[in-house]
């Protein structure tokens, strides 16, 4: 290893670190609170999971920044991370503005984690991770080491946002048709833990399966927004592929079980594990198989 290498290693890390550092602050900002106060003071849960989901979406995404070969000279590097880094940032806070503002609407996110509500932030954290894993295979795809290459992980971004928010919009129809009307959001508001930890299962499955057509979809320089509408066919049909397999496999697993009193109206959290887990699991299958 030597002198260059050495160098880069150090920078890329501490690009990183300070990027970590100031999203910390940021998730204070976006929620209204202090972090140290929410963390340290009223031993917030649910505060502390949306801080750990935007944490490992962020590390996601880094992670794929700085791979790949490094820049001719460190200056470029460290605009190189610096670029795909606050790019990053900035992708998963319209995430969650898109989630807060669609589909957790008629009641404020930011409070219900104030006030503790660890099914909001378990929601928070799953969507924050879904995104990260996202953008981290648009990083990875996208054939460009520099900043130039931020527009197509844009592309890839929205066109995984409409797959995630598909998986969301489901999970609210399905609950409504199955409680008279009844909202998810609200059951969410509520505190169904349960509820929020299948649906986080599925989310993050969901976004696994997609990240998987970064190895199926050629990504073509020359047009980077027909490679997008290819990658966002690709990532539809991996969604249904791991749906189907989740559901043959979920009444294997849990044969006997009336999985929708226990998770929608009991709130056992010990049946929602296995079905996010069952979700998470097929994902990962699928993605080994196709990389």
């Amino acid at each position: 290893m030597n002198i260059w290498m050495v160098s880069t290693i150090v920078l890329n890390l501490a690009m990183a670190v300070g990027l970590i550092f100031m999203f910390r602050a940021l998730m204070g900002i976006f929620a209204g609170v202090d972090v140290t106060d929410e963390l340290a003071n009223k031993d917030n849960p649910a505060f502390g999971l949306a801080v750990a989901g935007g944490i490992g979406a962020l590390c996601l995404v880094l992670g794929a920044a700085v791979g790949g070969e490094a820049a001719a000279s460190l200056t470029n590097e460290a605009i190189n991370v610096l670029s795909y880094g606050l790019a990053g940032i900035v992708l998963l806070k319209v995430g969650m503005l898109i989630n807060d503002n669609i589909f957790l609407r008629g009641f404020s996110v930011a409070e219900q984690i104030r006030d503790k509500n660890v099914a909001v932030g378990v929601v928070q954290a799953a969507n924050l991770l879904a995104v990260g894993i996202i953008v981290s295979s648009a990083v990875n795809w996208v054939e460009v080491e520099t900043w130039q290459g931020i527009g197509g992980v844009v592309l890839v971004y929205f066109a995984g946002q409409i797959v995630l928010s598909a998986v969301t919009a489901l999970r609210i129809a399905i609950y409504k048709s199955r409680h008279d009307g009844d909202s998810w959001q609200q059951a969410i508001a509520g505190g169904n833990t349960a509820l929020a930890i299948r649906y986080a299962g599925q989310v993050v499955g969901t976004a696994i399966a997609a990240s998987a057509m970064s190895a199926m979809v050629t990504y073509i320089a020359s047009d980077v927004l027909m490679s997008s509408v290819y990658w966002l066919g690709m990532a539809v049909a991996a969604m249904l592929v791991v749906w189907a397999l989740y559901r043959v496999c979920v009444f294997a697993i849990l044969a006997g079980v009336d999985i929708v009193e226990e998770v929608d109206n009991q709130r056992n959290t010990a049946v929602a594990y296995i079905e996010a887990s069952l979700f998470i699991g097929i994902a990962v299958i699928l993605k080994a198989m196709l990389a």
